[in-house]
């Protein structure tokens, strides 16, 4: 006899608890019409509580007085949790979805965009190896947001096609020609 599996009931997090909603509904694979995860429907009231669960964390909190630094530790730890579960997480945008495991693996490991990164360490030679395998237009090093007219403007990708500011940004607006000039009345010779 073949048993069904259990389907995963989500909850709705708020404020650091996992909270039932008074409403749910089932998740289901648009191949096949099977359900994959009972969810929470919320309420306006789960909705609300989330927010000031938000607003009193972010108030009173330790997020609020943290440095850069260590903000960027936080956020690195959750990019290398969806990581190590890209993976789970692309088969669930698939039964989701109804697409291709290989397009889901590819959005799970992959950005369109190139625009702007930020490496954070105090090893500087590992800040430059992130550097070189960045795929961005502007990468800082320990510090965000500093922009210089002297310096190329622009992204990688799908974040735009060439420079703006800079000798680089003008190039945009210029053709080159190569022109060569013998002022000598004397043939050549090599025709």
């Amino acid at each position: 006899m073949k048993t069904k599996p259990q389907l995963k009931t989500y909850k709705n997090y708020i404020n650091h608890e996992w909270v039932a909603s008074r409403k749910t509904r089932q998740v289901v694979n648009p191949f096949n019409g099977q359900p994959i995860a009972t969810v929470a429907e919320s309420s306006k009231k789960d909705v609300d509580d989330a927010i000031d669960a938000a607003r009193a964390a972010f108030d009173r909190g330790p997020w609020r007085d943290s440095t850069a630094q260590q903000r960027g530790r936080i956020l690195f730890a959750m990019a290398d949790v969806v990581r190590k579960n890209a993976a789970r997480l692309a088969e669930l945008e698939t039964l989701n979805c109804g697409k291709p495991i290989v397009e889901s693996e590819f959005d799970m490991n992959d950005t369109p965009y190139g625009l702007a990164a930020a490496v954070w360490s105090r090893d500087i030679f590992r800040c430059l190896r992130m550097v070189k395998s960045l795929r961005a237009g502007i990468v800082w090093v320990n510090t965000m947001q500093p922009c210089y007219v002297e310096a190329p403007w622009g992204g990688y990708k799908q974040s735009g096609h060439g420079r703006e500011l800079s000798l680089h940004g003008v190039e945009e607006f210029l053709e080159t020609k190569q022109v060569h000039i013998n002022l000598s009345e004397r043939p050549i010779g090599w025709y």
